[in-house]
């Protein structure tokens, strides 16, 4: 929907989604200069992207900020301390193979809950436990141009391998 020369255009930047937004900006002025909107409909509009650029400076700082490996390690130390200090203890008082069977299914648990929080600390990474990107931008997308009364719009994006939220 975009002009070979705006695409070129938008190539040349580092942060794509901000020269995107800079375009709308653009597109917003132009309509006004050429007297399509006036000084009370242009707000709306602005406000809008304003509100676009923040977000997209918050999932920005979402995901260059980097998860310390120390919880990971911490989060690992404990579980061997836990398995540790759990399969000595006289207060269960079970027989030796229950005993090993309850560490083994205590221990699976800790592990798995680590394994997700690994999982989920890069939320922009296209695994199945992050937001799905693509979806929403699709839906947006598929949105405005019903707002416009345009009929031709693309399919909504069938998740296969991961969660829609």
């Amino acid at each position: 929907m975009i002009s070979e020369e705006e695409f070129l255009s938008i190539n040349e930047h580092k942060n794509l989604p901000l020269a995107i937004l800079g375009l709308q900006v653009d597109s917003i002025k132009q309509l006004f200069d050429e007297g399509n909107l006036d000084r009370f409909s242009r707000l709306q509009p602005e406000e809008i992207v304003e509100r676009l650029t923040a977000s997209m400076g918050r999932c920005e700082r979402i995901k260059n900020t980097v998860f310390p490996t120390t919880c990971r390690q911490g989060l690992h130390m404990a579980i061997y301390l836990f398995v540790i200090f759990l399969a000595p203890s006289e207060s269960l008082q079970f027989s030796i193979v229950l005993e090993v069977l309850i560490l083994v299914i205590i221990s699976m648990v800790f592990f798995f809950l680590e394994k997700a929080t690994f999982r989920i600390q890069d939320p922009f990474e296209n695994y199945s436990t992050d937001i799905p990107m693509a979806s929403i931008s699709r839906t947006i997308d598929i949105t405005i141009r019903q707002l416009l009364g345009v009929t031709d719009f693309p399919k909504l994006i069938e998740q296969n391998d991961f969660h829609n939220m």
